[in-house]
């Protein structure tokens, strides 16, 4: 599209140039050429303005040709690494999940298996923690090159990682202190209903609720990130 414009406004200047030139009163001796050596150093004038024309405007093509693929794979990356955080994400939204099961239940889980469990657990924010920071820079990277600003989409997306790291990270500390120090066992217990309370509000309580939303706020990224390469 930028680039008919370009085409379009060179097509302007030309003709605007012609009526410019034909305003202007000259003697017809002006277009005789005086010998055969003369008529030689016009059109290797000429054919050296035709060059130059050409090549600039295999350069613009080049450069567009250029620009087109970078944008491409910049785009590819994008995209794949909001495919690796949904799932990265998801694994951690089950621990939390799975966290908050086990302040509901009867029995309470002994320090030996708590340690083994806590340590998948922190592994799995780990590397959801590292998919959304190689998300950030790839976002990052897009708003410098392409002039466009993805904060209003990525905070919600951002919103919802963050509020699955602290119920997890919550439970954590819960789990290591419930049988030793009461009060910062209680005011764990309180951060994971706190922060669990924002997936009861937005209606992620199970698994099948919490992707389709998760995937419903990845599509508006998705959407911008197409919408620029279709108009590049």
């Amino acid at each position: 599209m930028r680039r008919d414009w370009v085409v379009w406004l060179g097509c302007f200047l030309l003709f605007g140039c012609g009526a410019v030139w034909a305003q202007v009163p000259l003697k017809t001796s002006f277009f005789v050429i005086d010998s055969v050596h003369d008529l030689f150093e016009v059109l290797g004038a000429l054919a050296t303005v035709v060059a130059v024309c050409v090549a600039a405007a295999n350069i613009n093509t080049w450069k567009h040709q250029v620009n087109a693929s970078a944008d491409l794979e910049l785009a590819r990356k994008v995209v794949t690494a909001l495919y690796r955080y949904k799932d990265k994400i998801m694994t951690t939204w089950g621990w939390a999940e799975f966290s908050v099961e086990q302040l509901h239940g009867d029995e309470k889980p002994t320090p030996e298996l708590s340690d083994a469990v806590n340590e998948t657990i922190q592994a799995s924010i780990d590397e959801s923690d590292n998919a959304a920071l190689v998300l950030k820079d790839l976002l990052l990277e897009c708003q410098s090159a392409w002039r466009l600003n993805f904060d209003i989409e990525s905070t919600f997306v951002y919103m919802f990682s963050d509020r699955c790291s602290l119920v997890a990270k919550s439970y954590i500390l819960w789990s290591r202190t419930y049988h030793l120090d009461s009060q910062v066992a209680a005011r764990s217990e309180k951060s994971i209903r706190t922060h669990w309370s924002w997936f009861e509000k937005n209606k992620c309580e199970n698994y099948s609720d919490a992707i389709t939303h998760l995937e419903r706020l990845l599509s508006k990224l998705e959407r911008r990130i197409e919408e620029k390469l279709l108009l590049s």
